[in-house]
């Protein structure tokens, strides 16, 4: 009995902090609005905002929505509405939300409701979270503001690891988050060079394998990864022949993210 009415009482704080939400939220593009007039049947609709931020109602023609709370958007209504009816009494819902999408490397891509404030590592979470080879720190917003694209560039390891939150982005209506996949390449002399997803630990002999491992011409023992770090270019050598004879694991390289392998040829 205890816990179902503590459930009830829960319910009840949750819905009053909906309505005190929604009383407070202010309308924007794409937001689905459902809008009653008392004993008015005929004039009831459902309407959108349109990108330029209005709606179009009968009598009243276009209208401005867009940064108006519901209680602002009811009054200027009724007050319109006097001109043609008696004490007009318009009641708005909002029956959908303006989104935003997240694509590319989460686990669940797709649009989500933009409600008050989104950050880039909300949206994320949403959802659910990066896949094993998303690019965390290569993440972009791309937006479209006054008829411009325009792209942000994101860098979840500034946010997550130095708790510098001011290099997180607050999303607006329409935002595109994307996570690209971190790859590394692998060219020269193998079977099947190209570009592969860097999956946690992936190591040199391991990305040689995924592709197809080395032509009849490789130069084993002369493998090179080829990295930019701290703004500089770095070239690490592997002698792979010389690991797999030895059995010595340490001697391999982990990679990262961008990093390219290049196998030379033999001259013998």
């Amino acid at each position: 009995m205890k816990k179902f009415l503590l459930y009830c009482l829960l319910s009840v704080v949750c819905g009053l902090l909906t309505v005190v939400y929604a009383q407070d939220y202010l309308f924007g593009p794409d937001d689905a609005l459902q809008i009653t007039v008392y004993r008015e049947v005929e004039l009831d609709r459902t309407v959108r905002v349109s990108s330029g931020g209005f709606i179009s109602f009968p009598l009243l023609g276009k209208i401005r929505a867009e940064g108006l709370t519901i209680s602002e958007l009811e009054n200027t209504m009724a007050e319109g509405l006097k001109k043609f009816l008696k004490n007009p009494q318009v009641t708005v819902l909002i029956t959908e939300y303006g989104t935003i999408t997240v694509i590319g490397q989460v686990k669940k891509p797709g649009a989500y409701p933009l409600k008050g404030e989104l950050t880039v590592i909300e949206a994320i979470g949403r959802a659910e979270g990066f896949t094993e080879t998303a690019a965390q720190n290569d993440v972009k917003v791309m937006r479209t503001e006054n008829g411009k694209e325009k792209t942000l560039e994101v860098r979840i390891a500034d946010i997550s690891e130095r708790g510098d939150k001011s290099k997180d982005v607050s999303l607006k209506r329409g935002d595109i988050v994307f996570v690209p996949e971190s790859t590394i390449t692998v060219t020269g002399q193998v079977k099947n060079p190209g570009s592969y997803p860097l999956k946690g630990g992936l190591t040199v002999i391991e990305a040689i394998g995924m592709a197809g491992g080395f032509t009849k011409f490789a130069s084993r023992n002369k493998v090179k990864v080829m990295r930019i770090e701290n703004g500089e270019k770095k070239t690490l050598r592997v002698k792979v022949a010389k690991i797999n004879e030895l059995g010595d694991k340490t001697m391999d390289v982990t990679l990262r993210r961008g990093d390219t392998i290049f196998v030379p040829e033999s001259l013998f």
